[in-house]
């Protein structure tokens, strides 16, 4: 009887698991979805003040640090190469062409 009201449970929980699961596998649509819009219909995010970037951000790495399980820490020692590009990525590169785009398409002062 144990057995089976835990199994039922799993089965639940799986659901929900894999419900959660098919809607972060698409973060990239959804981020595309969101870019799209705010390019073309800018009022949809005119709601989003400088002000709440902050909280915003915060909300985001939380929800990273929440979904973070050990062994995505034991990857990254099991495989430094992959975590040295993702370094040298996030702080060199990006950096470099966030700065080369903003200079082509002419911004100044405090987004340049």
């Amino acid at each position: 009887e144990e057995a089976e009201t835990t199994a039922i449970v799993k089965e639940e929980e799986s659901g929900v698991q894999k419900a959660v699961t098919t809607f972060c596998n698409f973060f990239a649509v959804w981020l595309a979805i969101a870019a799209i819009l705010a390019v073309k219909v800018p009022p949809t995010f005119t709601w989003v003040k400088s002000s709440y970037f902050t909280g915003l951000l915060g909300l985001l790495m939380f929800s990273v640090g929440i979904t973070t399980t050990i062994d995505d820490f034991k990857a990254c020692f099991t495989r430094p190469g992959a975590v040295a590009i993702n370094f040298i990525s996030c702080y060199g590169i990006m950096p470099v062409l966030a700065y080369a785009i903003a200079k082509m398409i002419g911004a100044e002062g405090a987004i340049l």
